[in-house]
């Protein structure tokens, strides 16, 4: 975990790069590979019931889940920094 406000802002600069990965994904192996980069690098978990039952049916509406799940954690992290600022 970050130890102070300005390198957490940095992670979730930085985060956004997975964040763009993840929305461009087209195909369910695109998405399955964005969302394993991220949970590695963010220590992230999926509970395994939700990653089985991902399928090229309904991949489309967890991806869009997913992405705006991501956006309110880092906008919630930039948007704290810039009140303590």
């Amino acid at each position: 975990k970050p130890p102070n406000d300005t390198a957490k802002k940095a992670n979730a600069k930085n985060g956004r790069i997975y964040i763009i990965r993840l929305h461009k994904a087209r195909t369910l192996d695109q998405f399955t590979e964005a969302l394993i980069s991220i949970m590695k690098k963010y220590s992230i978990s999926v509970s395994n019931e939700i990653l089985e039952n991902i399928n090229k049916d309904n991949f489309i509406t967890v991806r869009q889940y997913a992405v705006i799940g991501a956006l309110n954690g880092i906008n919630y992290i930039l948007s704290s920094s810039k009140k303590n600022d």
